[in-house]
């Protein structure tokens, strides 16, 4: 069994029919921090390990980049964005620096959510600076 990362946590957004549609990773590198989305497609088959490879893997491009990219343009991709916060207005997904949080696939430095932040600090006696 794969231990988790300290600084790597992953979190689902679900439909209404509470099945995961996108995967969030938020990862911490030397003090930088990135958020990677992966979004499922309808030809998908629902596979969390898939999910958190693409979202790790977008993560990690923008700590390696230093940039924000990847913007999420596919129709289908939309609609189901728009979907998820019409359904999850309790869920971490709120508005941020681009309207929503989920508007790029790899975003370095985003704003937080309350619940991205409580999910990197958990533990810490320090609060990021």
């Amino acid at each position: 069994m794969k231990t988790r990362k300290k600084d790597e946590f992953y979190y689902y957004l679900r439909d209404r029919f509470n099945n995961p549609v996108i995967t969030v990773c938020i990862k911490r590198k030397d003090g930088e921090i990135a958020r990677g989305l992966s979004i499922l497609n309808s030809s998908d088959k629902i596979d969390k390990r898939e999910g958190r490879k693409w979202s790790c893997k977008y993560a990690d491009r923008a700590l390696g980049t230093r940039a924000t990219g990847l913007p999420i343009a596919r129709e289908e991709a939309v609609e189901k964005l728009y979907k998820l916060y019409e359904h999850n207005s309790l869920l971490p997904v709120m508005a941020t620096e681009h309207r929503f949080i989920l508007t790029y696939k790899s975003v370095f430095e985003p704003i937080l959510t309350s619940y991205e932040y409580k999910l990197l600090t958990r533990g810490d006696k320090n609060e990021l600076s």
